[in-house]
């Protein structure tokens, strides 16, 4: 049973990898097109999650240092997140 329970985190891990990095690339081009910053907030945000995504599955074993820099990306995250809505709001 562990063995498919592995295989699916596995699965999913990749898969959140993959999704981030593909939505980076797309809100950079969006941003390239239009060249608003609400986009390029947004791209950056992309940029955190798949970092701290990239982190968390390529680490066997986590140290103090691996998890703290997964916390600031996980800040960093939210922080642009809420400075695109916060932007967008105002605009």
């Amino acid at each position: 049973m562990s063995e498919y329970t592995a295989g699916f985190n596995l699965l999913v891990g990749i898969s959140t990898v993959i999704l981030a990095l593909g939505m980076a690339l797309i809100s950079f081009l969006a941003y390239r097109k239009n060249r608003r910053r609400i986009i390029f907030f947004v791209s950056l945000a992309f940029v955190a999650y798949f970092a701290r995504t990239l982190i968390k599955f390529t680490v066997a074993e986590p140290s103090m240092l691996t998890i703290s820099l997964s916390n600031i990306l996980d800040f960093l995250t939210l922080a642009l997140i809420f400075s695109a809505v916060v932007r967008v709001r105002t605009a």
